[in-house]
């Protein structure tokens, strides 16, 4: 089963973005190619290398790892948008 659900559209203002090496924010989308062109982001599958020599996944994982560690202000999932209702 395949599940598909909408999300909230607007995430909390707080809310911190993972950073490449040269402090770019990176939005994790299906198609980078299709992305807009935007010189101050950069756009990426969690898959694809980050320049690291580890995937995107990887990294977030291990920032993941590093308890009480958030200096990005990384929300869960859940958390990282808000309802308009």
């Amino acid at each position: 089963m395949i599940v598909v659900i909408q999300c909230a559209a607007t995430k909390r203002p707080n809310a911190g973005r993972r950073v490449s090496a040269g402090s770019r924010p990176v939005g994790f989308v299906a198609e980078p190619e299709s992305a807009p062109v935007d010189s101050t982001a950069i756009y990426a599958r969690p898959d694809d290398l980050s320049g690291s020599g580890k995937s995107w996944r990887d990294v977030l994982l291990e920032y993941n790892e590093r308890a009480g560690d958030n200096p990005l202000r990384l929300y869960p999932a859940y958390q990282l948008y808000q309802n308009q209702m």
